[in-house]
């Protein structure tokens, strides 16, 4: 009679846990973040599969601070940071505030600057008391769709830091919350 409880507890013990392992393997693993800091004063966490590319003597000079593509297993998707400084001597000029010039630059150029532009959605908010001011859009490229989504975050009067995703038009929904949003959620600008 004890031998056969055992033996019965034994076959519930290995079912349980059996049961548990197939619960843990079906859920979706967190992806691991790595944290990115510049020298500028900006950081946030983006995710470790990210191709994080060396940047240029020319990036450099342009102000990039972060380039990065997409892992092996993704579509292909770009992810930039860059600067400018200067930019109140211009908006005090043009009497304007620094982030109304910045998005009226942007409203002006894009257009002109990216084939077949269509915003599809434009609004200013604070990143942790920053202003911002975010564009989405899509244009084409070589006969593609590409849609990207475009932060502009104040770190002050005088600075603007540029934040953009790109990627195909069809990949944005599944690559915008996996890539992107760990960025943009993390988002410190000292």
């Amino acid at each position: 009679m004890k031998k056969g409880i055992v033996i019965g507890f034994v076959v519930l013990l290995i079912a349980v846990v059996a049961v548990l392992g197939l619960v843990s393997a079906k859920r979706p693993k967190e992806p691991k973040l790595v944290g990115f800091k510049s020298e500028q004063g900006v950081s946030f966490s983006y995710r470790a599969d990210l191709a994080v590319r060396a940047l240029s003597d020319q990036d450099k000079k342009d102000k990039y601070l972060f380039r990065a593509a997409q892992p092996s297993d993704q579509p292909p998707l770009l992810i930039t940071l860059r600067y400018e400084k200067g930019i109140k001597a211009v908006a005090d000029i043009s009497k304007t505030e620094p982030l109304e010039l910045l998005v009226s630059n942007t409203r002006l150029a894009y257009p002109k600057r990216f084939p077949g532009y269509r915003e599809i959605r434009q609004r200013r908010y604070e990143i942790n008391n920053h202003q911002a001011a975010e564009f989405v859009f899509s244009y084409q490229n070589k006969g593609e769709a590409l849609k990207q989504q475009f932060l502009i975050v104040m770190k002050d009067d005088n600075t603007a830091y540029y934040l953009a995703l790109q990627v195909k038009e069809g990949d944005y929904d599944k690559l915008f919350p996996a890539y992107f949003e760990p960025i943009t959620n993390s988002l410190i600008i000292n």
